[in-house]
């Protein structure tokens, strides 16, 4: 789990200014999420399940298209600029879930801020490590 959280920071650290997103990896998401897209209207019932949630909350049949559009009129400064303005380390909340007798040593151990153990309502029950 430590070591999932490490990667994860490195990479959110990394999108936000150290290693921003070039314009070969910006393609390659875009078009894997257009793809992802038109995977979801390959039958009626997924037509039917896309189409429910457009009509119950008043939004445009068109919604799906227009999602493709903005996708792909995204640039790599726009995308770049969005991570600096918005993924920012020290605000980041982790909820961590799994066996506390392993995860609770390595993620306190990690320094990053504090660490409380919560039950599956939220309530902080404690302070990890203490």
């Amino acid at each position: 789990t430590a070591p999932s959280l490490v990667e994860f920071r490195r990479e959110i650290e990394g999108m936000s200014g150290a290693i921003p997103i070039g314009a070969g990896e910006l393609g390659a998401l875009q078009t894997s999420l257009v793809r992802s897209k038109a995977q979801k209207f390959e039958t009626l019932a997924q037509v039917i399940r896309q189409a429910t949630p457009l009509v119950s909350f008043g939004l445009p049949l068109d919604e799906p298209e227009r999602l493709v559009r903005d996708i792909q009129e995204q640039t790599a400064a726009d995308i770049n600029d969005m991570a600096r303005r918005y993924l920012d380390m020290d605000r980041a909340i982790a909820l961590v879930v799994g066996d506390l007798s392993v995860i609770e040593p390595a993620v306190v151990g990690l320094g990053w801020g504090d660490v409380y153990v919560v039950d599956n309502e939220g309530t902080i029950l404690r302070r990890a490590g203490e």
